[in-house]
């Protein structure tokens, strides 16, 4: 088995809040909450990606939502619903790379995934494009009155939405 962070819980050798075990799955409360209810199902069997899934493993996978569905009943979250993720490879986000079935519930999740989260185009969408700069540069900006975000993200907000190099006063 691979040495990553799941296969030293699998043995034992780094403590979990462990949740649910069989011969086949493991789950486990994560330790990084993103909801009130955030747990993990993992195979016992080293699978690096959902790429690396063979037809021969299917039954494995669906021990590891069955062991959600069965969680999320026992946590009170299966009826208000909950989120199953399965990211694959550094680019959707995974950083252990032994699959894992993230479990989230126990609040609203909305949709598109991320959407409640502060990101830079999320800024631009509904803070920056309100206006062009006065100096006739036809740069978008923020008027100041509208820097609602700035206290989130702090000093940085203002080089993501004033240009370099703008002119003294501009935008106002």
């Amino acid at each position: 088995m691979a040495d990553t962070i799941f296969a030293k819980i699998i043995r034992r050798e780094i403590p979990a809040d462990i949740l649910y075990e069989d011969d086949d799955v493991l789950a486990f409360t994560d330790v990084s909450p993103q909801a009130p209810e955030h747990f993990l199902v993992i195979p016992k069997q080293a699978i690096a990606t959902v790429n690396d899934i063979q037809p021969e493993q299917a039954e494995l996978i669906g021990k590891m939502v069955l062991a959600a569905q069965t969680l999320a009943k026992d946590k009170g979250i299966a009826e208000d619903g909950y989120r199953l993720v399965m990211n694959c490879n550094e680019g959707a986000g995974q950083t252990v790379f032994h699959i894992h079935l993230q479990v989230l519930g126990g609040r609203p999740m909305n949709w598109r995934p991320g959407e409640n989260e502060l990101s830079i185009d999320r800024i631009f969408r509904d803070y920056c494009v309100t206006g062009f700069c006065s100096c006739k540069t036809g740069i978008p900006y923020i008027p100041v009155h509208k820097i609602r975000a700035h206290k989130i993200i702090g000093n940085d907000f203002e080089q993501l939405c004033w240009p370099a190099g703008r002119r003294a006063g501009c935008p106002e």
